[in-house]
């Protein structure tokens, strides 16, 4: 569970997993803990102080989508990710999580705030 996928806008969103709907009787479910998926934040925050947009763009997913606080478009591909972190990360941004929690289900978390 490495990657995720980061969604900022007034609610941030970051999954480590696609959700699924119901896991098969074969399909082991991936032991996780709340505290990893909250720790995945300072990730963030650590390459945005790189100011470094390729470290930021890894962070994501190839199929992540990317609705930025400070921008009307829906970023839908690393090319599209990236260019938005090159103008994003000039002012030393740092991020704050002021309320959240995290949801974990099989192969799957969530962590949501504001």
């Amino acid at each position: 569970m490495n990657k995720y996928v980061f969604g900022a806008c007034v609610v941030a969103s970051i999954m480590v997993a696609p959700a699924q709907a119901k896991p098969s009787k074969a399909q082991k479910c991936s032991a996780v803990q709340p505290s990893e998926i909250e720790s995945l934040f300072t990730d963030f925050n650590n390459a945005w102080a790189s100011k470094n947009p390729d470290k930021v763009t890894q962070l994501f997913t190839k199929d992540a989508v990317l609705l930025a606080t400070v921008s009307n478009t829906p970023r839908t591909d690393h090319a599209g990710i990236r260019d938005y972190f090159v103008g994003f990360l000039k002012p030393s941004p740092v991020g704050t999580i002021n309320s959240g929690t995290v949801k974990l289900g099989c192969n799957s978390a969530a962590g949501v705030g504001t």
